[in-house]
């Protein structure tokens, strides 16, 4: 029992030793992002700064846009009291640890009334 106990604690510190794996990007990621044009994703979920953003009703209908010119849209202001839509780029960035992730840089969108 004693050895049994040994051997599992020498299981437990080897395992703890080893390096945290890191996800890496398939080579044609961006392909896969865009479909080569533009493709439109429903998000599982949205972080911020990691921080879960809740998206309240809207999130059912919400969707974001990636074109293969690096550019990201999403469809809020398509649906009733979401908000404006996200309009900005892409890019895929890596972090400390070296651990990919996308990266989106939007802007404002400016309001057009129609007269």
């Amino acid at each position: 029992m004693k050895n049994s106990i040994s051997i599992l604690m020498m299981m437990i510190l080897i395992l703890s030793c080893q390096e945290e794996q890191v996800y890496s990007l398939p080579e044609d990621a961006e392909s896969l992002l865009t479909d080569g044009d533009t493709k439109t994703w429903k998000l599982a979920r949205r972080l911020n700064n990691n921080v879960r953003m809740n998206m309240g009703p809207c999130f059912m209908e919400y969707r974001q846009s990636f074109s293969n010119d690096h550019s990201v849209r999403d469809n809020n202001g398509e649906n009733k009291n979401c908000g404006p839509s996200l309009v900005g780029t892409w890019e895929f960035k890596k972090g400390a640890k070296n651990e990919p992730y996308l990266r989106i840089r939007h802007y404002p969108v400016k309001c057009v009334s129609s007269k």
